[in-house]
């Protein structure tokens, strides 16, 4: 059924500029909010289009940022990891990210602390 799923557009947003500066789980940030309406009917839901990021080099071979839903401190992956290399810059497009819809606020934490996270979604509705 992708001819279904690809023919749901929705309204892309850039989420903020994030600062992942604590590591592992305890330490995850939103690096994009769901918008909501007190006027919405039913579920609102978004994917990943584009995911840029910007690693400080505290890693020493990169880091692994992992992205997911929950509370920092019980954030479960809903995606596999993305690499950063050492004081480099990261994009992943559309095309490198796996299609996944998620229906809460996207989280993110990194292996190893510094790394700045700045998204772009798709909000589908």
């Amino acid at each position: 059924m992708i001819g279904v799923k690809d023919a749901k557009t929705g309204i892309r947003i850039t989420g903020n500029l994030v600062n992942l500066n604590v590591a592992l789980n305890a330490g995850a940030l939103a690096v994009f909010q769901l918008s909501n309406d007190p006027l919405q009917r039913g579920n609102k839901t978004f994917r990943l289009i584009r995911v840029k990021m910007l690693d400080q080099g505290t890693g020493g071979g990169g880091t692994l940022v992992h992205f997911g839903i929950g509370a920092a401190g019980a954030v479960v992956d809903s995606m596999p990891p993305l690499r950063t290399v050492n004081l480099q810059n990261a994009d992943f497009g559309e095309g490198d990210l796996p299609r996944v819809e998620f229906s809460q606020d996207l989280m993110a934490y990194p292996d190893v602390a510094s790394v700045f996270v700045q998204v772009e979604c798709e909000e589908l509705g």
